[in-house]
């Protein structure tokens, strides 16, 4: 759940930063076909981009810096609490993420998002179902084979897919009038404008929390109208503005097209009269992309060095389900002569397992084993393992092998570095 939440999250944050960057370097230019298919692109990309940061290989373990405090007063504890060292923010996430509290707000968290979902899936599928009941009626034919269904609506004409939908007052024009709104209407059909619509409802669901996606979707309706009014306005310009201006005043309502609306009538009128944006924002665009890529690199590095990766060449011992019967540091923060915080490490790590659970050799190398303990060593690093029943062993075993089962008590491991206790997280991920 965590990473569902968190994959969420980074999608969410990385298509806020590219429409940012859209509206920045590349809102108000007249290449609207490239603009369409960029902010398309946003949406892959921001789905995409948290599963490519790069993975770096795992590093021998290094030796972590430990202190050793003569006097702690912590009062008495189920373990043997000598070692410490110094509290890092990875501790305090690591304390907050293990709290049981934690994983009620995020079961919160995943509720509130799962009932927006639900009620904004609901809103786009009536949308949908409302369009679909508009082609109830006969529906007139184009001489070029478009459908054309009367809809009550005080939108004057508006398509969706290959239909065509107009209002009674739309009937009310001349027949050029007619034409000139038909011939937009084409074009956006051609276009497959109505793909824009799906993806963008979708991804409307998907991130219903985002504000981001309602300002991208209002420009993506923007660039499709854009483009529409570039292929009617090919003959008078003047003209087709004046019908634009006069259909706008009574049109106030939005589309029943995924509660659309047809873009802002300020800025297709504008972009009619426009020509290729000035140098300037051209260089802005040409400025910009390479600080973007350069961003978009150092979070595929960055982001895959803070993945969970294990630290070193270690396998889990405890081969089946388990749960940590206590936090990987103790509660208690202490203060060291040199006036620092540290806080107390557990030299020994407890499990509750199932009985006759299957224990593997963590590492290869030599073992020993006595009583209910087995010890494996490798280099300068030796992990105990306490309360299990050894099996008849070699003098040496390989990592993987099968070298015990747990018992009714909980399962204790310790490791060690050049014979000192360090916390068992070093060598493993749990």
């Amino acid at each position: 759940m965590h990473s569902a939440v968190a994959y969420i999250a980074e999608t969410a944050v990385i298509f806020a930063i590219l429409v940012s960057f859209y509206k920045y370097a590349c809102y108000r230019q007249t290449y609207y076909k490239w603009d369409r298919f960029f902010l398309i692109a946003c949406i892959v990309v921001c789905y995409a981009l948290p599963l490519c940061k790069v993975n770096p290989s795992a590093q021998p373990a290094e030796k972590e810096k430990c202190v050793t405090i003569k006097s702690i007063g912590i009062g008495e504890k189920s373990h043997t609490l000598t070692l410490e060292r110094e509290v890092t923010i990875s501790d305090r996430v690591k304390r907050v993420v293990n709290n049981p509290m934690f994983y009620t707000l995020l079961d919160i968290i995943v509720l509130i998002y799962a009932i927006g979902v639900l009620v904004k899936g609901i809103s786009v599928t009536a949308a949908l179902v409302k369009i679909t009941l508009m082609k109830r009626g006969t529906p007139e034919t184009t001489p070029d084979g478009y459908k054309i269904y009367t809809a009550d609506s005080r939108t004057p004409a508006f398509s969706f897919f290959d239909s065509i939908f107009v209002s009674k007052e739309f009937h009310n024009l001349d027949a050029h009038s007619q034409e000139i709104i038909l011939n937009h209407e084409r074009e956006h059909i051609r276009g497959h404008h109505s793909v824009d619509v799906i993806i963008f409802s979708l991804l409307s669901i998907a991130q219903w929390f985002n504000p981001a996606v309602r300002k991208a979707a209002a420009l993506s309706r923007q660039i499709c109208e854009n483009i529409a009014d570039a292929k009617a306005t090919e003959g008078d310009k003047k003209e087709y503005t004046m019908l634009l201006l006069q259909l706008g005043k009574n049109n106030t309502a939005p589309s029943p097209a995924a509660g659309s609306q047809p873009g802002n009538l300020k800025e297709r009128v504008l972009n009619i009269f426009s020509y290729d944006r000035a140098v300037n924002r051209k260089l802005r665009f040409a400025c910009s992309l390479p600080i973007l890529l350069l961003l978009i690199g150092a979070y595929i590095i960055i982001g895959g060095k803070l993945k969970t990766t294990p630290k070193s060449g270690c396998t889990f011992p405890i081969n089946g389900g388990y749960t940590v019967a206590a936090e990987y540091f103790d509660s208690q923060v202490c203060t060291g002569t040199n006036s620092r915080r540290y806080q107390v490490a557990h030299r020994e790590t407890m499990f509750h397992t199932p009985q006759n659970a299957k224990i593997v050799a963590p590492i290869s190398g030599p073992v020993s084993s006595t009583g209910t303990q087995i010890s494996v060593t490798s280099g300068d690093t030796t992990v105990t393992i306490k309360n299990i029943s050894p099996l008849a062993t070699d003098t040496r075993v390989s990592q993987g092998e099968h070298i015990a089962h747990t018992t009714s008590s909980p399962v204790a491991i310790k490791v060690e570095i050049n014979n000192q206790a360090v916390n068992p997280s070093i060598l493993f991920n749990f």
